[in-house]
């Protein structure tokens, strides 16, 4: 199945480019009768999982700030956010928009989650892109040592945590012998 999407037709194109992705490339080369019902379970999942993206990413077009008609007063009210956009909005408020604020890609082959690059036009025509966040990302990708850095400080916290941390084994054998 199709639908369309207010206000934006290109929903329609990607989620039908998504959808023969998903039925082509991933479902149907697998498909019998056996693994039917399996098989359109999973593409009604993925389907939903990109069509409540959409409502997300079509939802936060109205965050305009405009106020001159109840409409948009009403579309500027928190409540009128999907809650993934009410996540991202008070991330926003304190960090620049990053790839892991959006929902995963669950198959990369049929790309159907909108992500970072469908979102930062509409988020800098926004307002979204704070220019000192903006200005920090690009620092941060100009100096690879500071990046190196960060790992390696990552990498000696994980080793830490991996040599102290009780096997599977003691920590069964610790709750076992709690009273």
């Amino acid at each position: 199945s199709g639908a369309f999407s207010e206000p934006l037709e290109a929903t329609t194109i990607h989620g039908m480019s998504v959808q023969i992705r998903l039925l082509t490339e991933l479902l149907l080369p697998f498909c019998t009768r056996e693994t039917m019902k399996p098989a359109a379970d999973q593409y009604n999942r993925l389907t939903g999982i990109a069509y409540d993206d959409y409502v997300d990413f079509i939802s936060f077009h109205y965050r305009t700030g405009r106020m001159d008609t109840e409409f948009w007063r009403d579309y500027q009210k928190p409540e009128a956010l999907t809650p993934a956009n009410q996540v991202r909005v008070e991330n926003w408020r304190h960090a620049f928009p990053v790839r892991e604020d959006f929902a995963p890609i669950y198959t990369q082959k049929a790309k159907h989650t909108t992500g970072l690059t469908v979102w930062a036009p509409m988020l800098s025509g926004l307002g979204w892109f704070q220019p000192e966040y903006a200005r920090r990302i690009v620092e941060m990708s100009r100096q690879p040592q500071m990046l190196q850095e960060n790992v390696s400080r990552y990498l000696q916290i994980r080793n830490h945590i991996q040599a102290t941390a009780l096997t599977q084994e003691e920590a069964v054998r610790h709750f076992l012998n709690l009273p």
